[in-house]
């Protein structure tokens, strides 16, 4: 690429290039990419000399400037109207040539109880044949767009052309920035707020990286494209994100769109030094082990990690813990196909910092890696991990002491290698403040009547369920009066449960508030 022709790109305001041949070279690769950024490193606001593109055939760009005139967005459309109907209306300003109204997706049910006719989307887009006609549908007063007891709203058309798929551009005469966000964020509509009368220069640079830091993850990132001031506002604003969490900050993914590695990859190589929380739950997604690869390299002042719903092999497991020195947090729940061999190299690497730990669901888990956690550990949850066995529990109390754990959670009733003898280690645990065993069938008065005498500072205990009529009885839930710090208390569908054993218990326990 000559330096002429450099010269003529970096001056040029109007430019396209056609069809490339398979045999393009990397420079012309380099040339797309630079071309893409030539909006923010030009639009700084800085004058033009209109006489660099007097040699320039803007017939075509007038030709669609001039069909955007005659265009207008209708909104707040009545939901039963037809384009034939809406078109009909709107042909008392002048003849209409086109109009658009979208119709929600119809709904299929087996009974006949579906609407046959699917409501429009409430947005649509008439062309007419003179720019005048649709100057007057813009200024009609609001008695004129009455249509079916509702007050229809015309704003102008703004192409998407004129700026990134997040914002949308005024004129240059008039200097100003219109925001129109989608519920989607994927095609932006004119329904929403708009902020007018400001002019973009007038915003300082710590409150764009506010707003930007307000935007959802898409629009944050759409930002950027619009100039060279709006993408650094964006860049810096990630330093004010410390928390993602994909399912609520990331919109427009769904089981058509899945979010994909690249996505993940786009966000965090943006925010990801700045995070102290990533939460990959709940999204519909298609991400792997590379996800992982990903969140190891620009994460690494991680505290709170949720993987729940991330597959991935023991190998990548291992090298995300060793990357994560500073994890705090830990969530991996209802992860069937997570073997115990998995789990443990996750927690090997960062088993020493964890304060919080959360596996519920993990049925293969057999609790190999208790004698991982470090005497941080403060909460455990391991509700519906079936298989962990007497010998978790005694690594996990007899070959460490954790006198900082105070919630542990063991719910369920299928412990198949797990006996009365296993569960009664529960009783050493002398710092616990919170206790779940709900439905666990392997409660029993002794094991009752353990807890009650050497965990005092109990505050929560949940026994919903739990048991057998004749392996807990009356004398067990009676023992359940010595907690004196008690604050919350659950038996429900307990059969040994009498009101005088209620009245002792409400006696007793004079911080009870929940029963």
């Amino acid at each position: 690429m000559s330096e002429a022709f450099q010269s003529f790109v970096t001056r040029a305001r109007f430019f396209s290039v056609g069809k490339l041949r398979r045999t393009w070279s990397h420079s012309a690769a380099e040339f797309i990419k630079y071309r893409r950024l030539l909006p923010m490193l030009l639009a700084d606001g800085q004058r033009f000399n209109s006489a660099e593109t007097d040699d320039f055939d803007a017939s075509l760009a007038y030709h669609a400037k001039s069909k955007e005139e005659r265009k207008i967005v209708v909104t707040n459309v009545p939901p039963r109207v037809t384009p034939s109907q809406l078109q009909s209306f709107f042909s008392k300003f002048g003849k209409v040539s086109h109009c658009s109204l979208p119709r929600e997706d119809r709904r299929h049910s087996m009974f006949g109880t579906m609407p046959k006719h699917s409501k429009n989307c409430g947005t649509a887009t008439i062309t007419f044949k003179k720019a005048e006609d649709a100057e007057k549908a813009k200024t009609a007063a609001s008695d004129e767009l009455k249509f079916y007891e509702q007050y229809m709203v015309v704003s102008a058309y703004v192409s998407k052309r004129k700026g990134g798929k997040g914002v949308i551009i005024a004129d240059d005469s008039k200097g100003k920035l219109d925001l129109r966000f989608n519920s989607f964020s994927s095609c932006f509509t004119l329904i929403n707020y708009t902020l007018r009368g400001c002019s973009l220069d007038e915003i300082g640079s710590r409150p764009l990286e506010r707003i930007a830091a307000y935007l959802p993850v898409n629009d944050t990132i759409r930002f950027e494209r619009v100039s060279k001031r709006c993408m650094e506002a964006s860049m810096k604003s990630w330093s004010l994100v410390s928390r993602l969490v994909l399912a609520r900050d990331c919109e427009g993914f769904s089981n058509s769109r899945p979010f994909l590695n690249s996505h993940l990859k786009a966000i965090l190589r943006r925010a990801g030094v700045h995070l102290k929380a990533l939460d990959l739950s709940g999204a519909v997604h298609l991400m792997d082990e590379k996800a992982l690869e990903i969140i190891a390299a620009y994460c690494t002042m991680l505290e709170e990690l949720v993987l729940s719903g991330v597959r991935a092999s023991w190998e990548a497991l291992s090298d995300l813990g060793e990357s994560l020195t500073n994890l705090k947090k830990l969530t991996y729940r209802d992860m069937d196909s997570a073997s115990d061999k998995a789990i443990w190299y996750l927690i090997k690497g960062c088993g020493r910092c964890l304060q919080f730990v959360d596996l519920r669901g993990c049925r293969r888990l057999h609790g190999r890696c208790f004698q991982l956690f470090s005497d941080q550990l403060e909460q455990l949850y391991l509700d519906g991990c079936v298989h962990v066995d007497e010998r978790a529990l005694e690594d996990f109390m007899i070959s460490r002491l954790m006198p900082d754990l105070r919630v542990f959670t063991l719910c369920g009733d299928r412990f198949e290698n797990l006996t009365t003898a296993g569960i009664s280690h529960i009783s050493n645990m002398s710092s616990l403040v919170e206790l779940a065993l709900d439905y666990n069938l392997l409660v029993h008065d002794a094991l009752l009547i353990s807890v009650c005498d050497q965990l005092k500072s109990l505050k929560i205990l949940s026994l919903a369920n739990a048991g057998t009529d004749s392996t807990l009885t009356a004398k067990g839930i009676v023992a359940i009066a010595r907690l004196t710090a008690l604050e919350q208390l659950d038996l429900s569908s307990l059969a040994a449960v009498r009101s005088g054993i209620l009245l002792e218990i409400a006696y007793s326990c004079r911080s009870l508030s929940l029963l």
